[in-house]
This record gives structure tokens, C-alpha cells and sequence, in this order.
């Protein structure tokens, strides 16, 4: 069940639009099994969602989760739900409840930190994702939500840094330096900070090297 969840998931995130997402279920017909039918619906609803029908997709994902109330994906699909409806305090409270039976699901926690940044609670968002941000690899998505996190709190510097790991994941490196630059620049700074910066800087200086001469080719400074 899972998979042919994912699936769906997957086929919604990564078609090349909403309108086309919805297209898709409007053109194919809903499977006959019963695993294959929940998850074909339950695509449905993310396509919907994707394209502002929120009512039509709150529907379709309250008649999934009266079948498998404690499924995953309906779960996270009714906190996203929450905040696509501008309901941010109602998906932080459904996330914290789903939580409760999946407490290391990187999903949740990403839209609970999604949410309580909207309710103006940076500090919780900080909280709840900061140590992600010293992972090998972090998620973009994650990062993001940091930089802007820090930006709420009116820590300019983390801000900047958060940006930088943000485009060191999407291999803009030279982005990534900008960003760090820009950070050591700012007053007041804590010595320890900018030790950080510069040795971060250094690093990735080494990094575009190694591709310069590995490579044969320059990280890319544009998305």
C-alpha cells in the first residue's frame, strides 16, 4: 500500500504543473482493486490541492483516512491540507498529534516547523529542524525553512548561513560563497561566527577547486 502511495505522491510532485497533475486523474480511469483505488484517490486529492481545490481534496482525504485512520500518508496529507487552507495553529496541532505515533517522520516534522513559523514561533521551528542543518546531506526544503526562521528572529547571520547550505545542496557553490561573504560582513559578529564562516568558506573554496580540476568544469553560480 505504501508503495503505490509514493507512487502517487510522486507522479503529483513531479509533473510539470498543477493543472497537469489534475489533468491526469481527470483523464485516467480510477484502478478497480481496492490498494490501488485508495491510492489512485488519494493522488487525486494531492492534485487538487495542487491546484486550490482544498474543499474537493478535503473530501477525498477524510473518506481515505475513515478507512486507515492511523495511514501515514493520509496523516501528513491532512496537515498539508491545514496550511494550504491558511490554517497554520490547526497544522501544527494535527502534526503534534500525528507525531505522537510517528515521532522521527522527517514529513511531519518538516510541516510542523512549516507551520509554527507561519503562527510566528521561529524559535519552535528552530528547535524542531536546527540540528538537521549539521547532517551530511540536509534538505533543501529544511534549510529553507531555517534561513527563514532566522530571518523572523532577526539573526541575519544564520539567515545567511542557512541560504548558503541551502545552495551548497543544490550545487551553486559560488551562490553558496556569496552568501557567506555577505555574512562575515555583518556587524556585530561573534568571533566564534566568523571562525565558522571563514573555515566554512575555505572549504567550499577547496570543493570548487577539486571540480575545476577533476572535473574540467566550475560549479554552477545560477539555478
Amino acid at each position: 500500500g505504501m508503495y503505490l502511495h509514493m507512487r502517487e505522491r510522486v507522479r503529483v510532485l513531479t509533473a510539470a504543473g498543477p493543472a497537469e497533475a489534475r489533468r491526469y486523474y481527470e483523464q485516467n480511469r480510477m484502478p478497480e482493486q481496492a490498494p490501488a483505488a485508495r491510492a489512485w484517490r488519494y493522488g487525486e486529492a494531492l492534485a487538487l490541492l495542487r491546484v486550490g481545490k482544498i474543499a474537493d481534496a478535503r473530501d477525498r482525504i477524510s473518506a481515505l483516512r475513515a478507512q486507515a485512520p492511523d495511514f501515514l500518508p493520509y496523516r501528513v496529507a491532512q496537515v498539508e491540507l491545514a496550511l494550504a487552507a491558511k490554517r497554520p495553529a490547526d497544522a501544527s496541532v494535527l502534526a503534534r498529534d500525528d507525531l505522537k505515533l510517528f515521532p522521527a517522520d522527517q514529513a511531519l516534522l518538516t510541516l510542523l516547523g512549516e507551520a509554527e513559523l507561519r503562527t510566528g514561533h521561529a524559535a519552535a521551528t528552530r528547535a524542531l529542524l536546527g540540528d538537521q542543518a549539521h547532517r551530511a546531506q540536509p534538505s533543501p526544503q529544511v534549510l529553507e525553512l531555517l534561513a527563514r526562521a532566522a530571518d523572523q528572529r532577526g539573526d541575519k547571520v544564520e539567515a545567511y548561513q542557512m541560504r548558503a547550505e541551502y545552495h551548497v545542496q543544490h550545487g551553486h557553490l559560488e551562490l553558496a560563497m556569496e552568501q557567506l561573504r555577505r555574512a562575515s560582513k555583518l556587524q556585530p559578529i561573534a568571533f566564534a561566527q566568523l571562525a565558522t564562516i571563514e573555515a566554512r568558506l575555505r572549504q567550499l573554496q577547496e570543493d570548487m577547486e577539486f571540480e575545476r580540476q577533476f572535473f574540467g568544469r566550475r560549479a554552477l553560480a545560477t539555478p
